[in-house]
Order: structure tokens, then C-alpha cells, then sequence
């Protein structure tokens, strides 16, 4: 009885944060992927000449390239859009719009499916938007790539030119990851506008990638405020999750000391017990003694669930509790580290105590890599 309810205390502790960042971030499949699945032509081109009449909107598409499907670069193809509503969506009826642009043909006639779900029915939310011009050196693609890694790719060469808007590339490259797209964030994040930057090192950390992570921990040190930047330590936070010892010394440090970014230092400790390998130990023991509570706290769970072999944390695994579930027995699982498993608030001291003689008991153990 009394293993199963530390084991709920575990659950509850640990998971908390995971379960807020899955209710915040709303992870789920591509939904480009399925978009490009669904339409029978994917371009790049200028919507321009709308008209309305009730909830159907004509316009024309010029279309500069294909992605995907069988037509030809240079046309002007006429499309329609079932608005769902009645009342004027926009007053400028001559603004041009270029964009990538996802069409159906029903019965011989085209119609826009909207690149943008969950959104008000408006012409903006018709096309991701893109740069004029050609794409710079850093991600210039050719067409043997696939379809949703060239669209992300112009999404992501279009951010430069939109620092007062809200970013598209989040909603475009969720639930996806390529070698393509790591690419596309990590051209972003080498950009000197802060917004940009921040895009691009938070979409990069999101996928675990570990030069995203050891750039920001290098660059972080005089952060301009910024959702962007929110996001990275969310990401930080909740997402990270590489075992990497490169990323591991990065994260140690991000612990060790008090940072100006809010949440940052808690964010990296986190981290670290979520991944809690024997790497990560030293930083975790080292953050036992840290005068904030929920990192000594978090320094504690995490140096248990290594002495108990507790799986890595995942944001996926986190509903099922499967890092709990996927447990395997280590030289160093004894009666009393499963008794001092997780944390109780109400035995605060007695659980520091006894990590912090296990710790003195062990230390050499970790002097080494093993």
C-alpha cells in the first residue's frame, strides 16, 4: 500500500508540468501532412481579382511553381472558396497575395481548401505566405524534395519579413520533423532579428536537437523579452529530451545558476530529471542544495528515478505515465532508493537527506564516464 501511493506521489510531481506544456502546446499529427495528402495540387503563386457573391469567393491564382500535381507554371487558374459566410470578409478587393495554396478539383472545377484551420473564415488564412524573390543560399531546395518540406522551407524564408505578425512556421511544421525542416529552423535561427532567432532555436530545441540547444545556451545570456522566447523555455521545459551528453552539459548549465530569462534555470533542471541519465546525475546533485524549492525538488526526483531505473519522460509517454511503467533494475536499486522514490512536499528534509547521502555514498562512482 504504502509503495503505491509513493508511486501516485511520483505521478503527480512529475508529470504536472508535462501535462500543462500537452494542454498549451495541443501536440498532434501534421496536420500539413494531411492537408497535402487530401488536395490534388499544391502551388506557389498570387491570388488576386476576388469577387464574392454570398458565401462563394472567385478570384484567380498565378501560378509561379508546382509542388505538387499536374499543372503548369505561368497559368492563370480560376479558383473558387465556400466562405461559410455572407458578409464581406475584406474591403481591399485589389491586394495581391502570394502565397503556397492548396486546391481540389471537384468536378472540374477548382476549389481552396484553407492552408490554415481553426481560424475565422478570412482570404489571410486562404495560403501561407511567402518571400518575394529567390530563397536564400541557406535553404535553397530542388523539386526532388518532398512536398511538405518545400512548403515549410518558403514558410520559414517568409518569417523574416513578417516581425510584427504572428509566426506561421509553429503551425505549419507542427507534429513534423526532417532533416529539411531542422534546416529551415536552424537558417532562422542563425538571422540577427531576435524574433526570428528565437523561431527558429525554439523550433530546433522542440525536436531535441542538440546544436539548437547548445546555441541558445551560448546566446541567452541577454534575451530581449518575447513569446518567442516563452516558448523556447516551454520547450525546454517539456519537449527536450535528448540523452545527448553535449545537450546534457548544456542543460547542466542552464541549471546552475539563475538566469534572467523567467522559468529558464527550473525549465533545464526539469529537463535534466526528465532524462535523467548517469551524465545528468552530477548536475542533478548539484542542484540539491539550490536555496529554490522546486528545483532542489526536481534535483530529487530526477536522481531517483536514475537510482530506481525509471524510463526517460517524454511528452508522449507522460498520459500513459510509461516512464513509471518501463522501469529496469540498476546497480544501484535498493529497498531505500524505492522508498525514496519521487518526492513528498510533507517529507521534504527526510528525501533531501537521504539523496544527499547517497550522493556522498556514490559521487566517485560518477567521476568517470562508465
Amino acid at each position: 500500500m504504502r509503495k503505491a501511493r509513493l508511486l501516485r506521489n511520483t505521478v503527480l510531481v512529475s508529470v504536472v508540468s508535462v501535462l500543462a506544456g500537452l494542454l498549451e502546446q495541443k501536440v498532434a499529427a501534421s496536420p500539413v501532412r494531411d492537408l497535402i495528402g487530401r488536395v490534388d495540387v499544391v502551388v506557389i503563386g498570387t491570388g488576386t481579382a476576388r469577387v464574392k457573391a454570398g458565401p462563394m469567393v472567385s478570384f484567380l491564382i498565378n501560378v509561379e511553381r508546382v509542388l505538387k500535381g499536374d499543372l503548369q507554371p505561368g497559368i492563370s487558374l480560376p479558383v473558387e472558396w465556400d466562405s461559410g459566410v455572407d458578409t464581406p470578409l475584406w474591403r481591399d478587393s485589389q491586394k495581391s497575395n502570394k502565397g503556397v495554396w492548396f486546391l481540389q478539383n471537384i468536378s472540374g472545377l477548382w476549389r481552396c481548401i484553407p492552408a490554415r484551420s481553426g481560424m475565422l473564415p478570412t482570404f489571410e488564412h486562404l495560403f501561407y505566405p511567402v518571400t518575394d524573390g529567390p530563397l536564400p543560399a541557406e535553404i535553397r531546395y530542388d523539386s526532388s524534395l518532398s512536398v511538405i518540406d518545400q512548403v515549410i522551407i518558403e514558410v520559414a524564408a517568409a518569417e523574416k519579413d513578417r516581425e510584427n505578425a504572428a509566426p506561421i512556421i509553429d503551425e505549419a511544421a507542427a507534429g513534423y520533423d526532417s532533416t529539411e525542416v531542422r534546416r529551415a529552423f536552424r537558417y532562422l535561427s542563425r538571422l540577427a532579428t531576435p524574433r526570428s532567432k528565437a523561431l527558429g532555436l525554439a523550433g530546433l530545441i522542440q525536436r531535441g536537437d542538440v546544436q539548437g540547444l547548445q546555441q541558445f545556451e551560448a546566446e541567452h545570456t541577454s534575451p530581449p523579452a518575447s513569446p518567442e522566447l516563452a516558448r523556447i523555455v516551454r520547450d525546454i521545459d517539456v519537449t527536450f529530451r535528448s540523452p545527448d551528453p553535449g545537450a546534457i552539459q548544456a542543460l547542466g548549465r542552464l541549471s546552475a545558476s539563475p538566469s534572467r530569462i523567467p522559468g529558464l534555470q527550473l525549465a533545464a533542471a526539469r529537463a535534466l530529471a526528465a532524462i535523467h541519465t548517469r551524465e545528468a546525475v552530477p548536475y542533478l546533485a548539484a542542484l540539491l542544495d539550490d536555496p529554490a524549492p522546486e528545483v532542489s525538488k526536481t534535483a530529487i526526483i530526477g536522481m531517483s528515478f536514475f537510482a530506481n531505473g525509471v524510463g526517460i519522460q517524454t511528452i508522449h509517454g507522460a498520459r500513459m505515465i510509461e516512464h513509471l511503467n518501463n522501469r529496469t533494475q540498476t546497480p544501484y536499486t535498493s529497498e531505500k532508493t524505492e522508498r525514496y522514490l519521487g518526492f513528498e512536499e510533507k517529507r521534504r528534509d527526510e528525501y533531501l537527506a537521504f539523496w544527499k547521502d547517497w550522493w556522498s555514498l556514490h559521487r566517485l562512482d560518477f567521476a568517470q564516464p562508465k
